[in-house]
């Protein structure tokens, strides 16, 4: 019913300070297998800038030490999806020689540690998987204008 809530937990203590709003928050899935997914983009000072993933199998109770999915700076926050069978994937959008790019790598338990790919041209990305089809819907910038295009991707 949402009439209480329990103490917060920390996910990850980064202990990243600006001075500004980072405009980068996280994104959490839950999948059939009980596991609580993060992924984050941080700027800490014991590390590299990236964006970081970690699980709970305890309902968020205590998550796994945080793990490197890209060192790169990210624009915005990631999406975070899973596919039927509850694998969990990771989409974000990063500048490559200033332009905006759309990059994804599946992640979690028994997934082997895979390199991001380059899904395309785009900023703002949503995204959603269906019959191992994923789909990532994007704005994309042509000349001085913007359209939104469907990209889509065998997992």
């Amino acid at each position: 019913g949402a009439k209480a809530f329990s103490d917060p937990v920390i996910v990850s203590d980064d202990q990243w300070m600006i001075k500004g709003c980072p405009v980068s928050g996280p994104s959490l899935s839950f999948g059939s297998d009980n596991r609580l997914t993060v992924t984050w983009y941080t700027g800490f000072e014991n590390g590299p800038h990236g964006i970081f993933w970690s699980e709970s199998v305890d309902a968020g109770r205590t998550f796994s030490p945080r793990k490197l999915l890209s060192e790169s700076v990210i624009q915005g926050t990631p999406a975070l999806i899973r596919d039927p069978d509850g694998a969990a994937t990771a989409v974000w959008e990063t500048i490559e020689k200033g332009m905006p790019r759309i990059m994804g790598v599946p992640i979690g338990a028994g997934e082997p540690e895979k390199q991001p790919v380059d899904l395309g041209t785009g900023q703002l990305p949503a995204a959603a998987i269906s019959e191992n089809q994923l789909y990532v819907i994007a704005v994309v910038p042509e000349g001085d204008n913007k359209a939104v295009w469907l990209l889509r991707a065998r997992r």
